[in-house]
């Protein structure tokens, strides 16, 4: 279901607009009642690994992104953008490999982050898992050299490291925290929003990296997690049996905004 959009035909964005795809990651594992995560891992507590519901979410929510590009052919995935924490990583693998693109890490997607924001995240990222490590977990997926970039998610003059990215771009794939849909959400002018784990939120950025950056909030392609998401796809069963009437219905709408 597409929240806030306009249910009538626009004309295509202008080339200085980019549409960013944001992605939380799945469930998380110091998430579950009764998991000992940070007695495991005491040392890198604020980096725990995605549950297997949350690999489950991530699948699913790949299908989503996947079967609504079916109905915007100019949409190419050349790249995922990702946060270096490894419950995103893990997420933006599903991506990867369904898009035959590579991750490349963005150190500042995980500065957002709670655990991550402000003098603690410089200490914080030097201790996460290493581009080896992260390859050695998520094996099916391609990864590209990383942003060289050290930089805050949004900067002390409002800039964004997602615009950075942006520049020039007509769309873009992120995989973030809730954290980095709340404050695009905020630099649209909005409250904060509800995303649940693997949501997937439309924003759209004009004049990206420039003084007049600005953000809007196009609404969320997918929910993420609820009772009955599951129900639609079975992520064990091949991939043409989806209840295509039901996301045709949301994609329908997405692409043609």
């Amino acid at each position: 279901m597409v929240l806030n959009a306009d249910p009538e035909i626009q004309t295509a964005p202008e080339a200085s607009v980019c549409e960013v795809f944001m992605i939380r990651h799945g469930e998380r594992l110091d998430k579950v009642p009764g998991n000992d995560w940070k007695e495991q891992c005491p040392e890198r507590w604020y980096d725990p690994p995605l549950t297997s519901e949350g690999e489950r979410q991530a699948a699913y929510a790949t299908l989503q992104l996947q079967y609504c590009t079916r109905f915007n052919p100019n949409m190419t995935v050349d790249v995922i953008y990702c946060s270096p924490l490894q419950r995103c990583v893990s997420t933006a693998a599903y991506f990867s490999e369904a898009f035959g693109a590579p991750i490349k890490i963005v150190p500042g997607l995980g500065e957002c982050c709670g655990s991550m924001k402000g003098k603690m995240f410089k200490r914080r990222y030097e201790s996460l898992l290493s581009m080896d490590e992260l390859q050695q977990l998520c094996p099916q997926a391609t990864f590209c050299e990383a942003d060289p970039v050290i930089d805050r998610f949004v900067g002390e003059s409002g800039e964004t490291c997602i615009g950075r990215l942006a520049q020039n771009e007509s769309h873009i794939v992120v995989v973030s925290h809730k954290e980095a849909i709340n404050d695009l959400a905020e630099l649209a002018g909005m409250r904060k929003l509800r995303s649940e784990f693997a949501s997937i939120a439309r924003f759209t950025c004009s004049n990206a990296a420039t003084p007049e950056e600005r953000w809007q909030y196009q609404g969320h392609i997918s929910q993420g997690h609820s009772d009955d998401a599951y129900d639609v796809y079975d992520v064990t069963e091949e991939k043409d049996i989806m209840d295509t009437s039901r996301v045709s219905n949301l994609c329908t709408a997405f692409w043609f905004m």
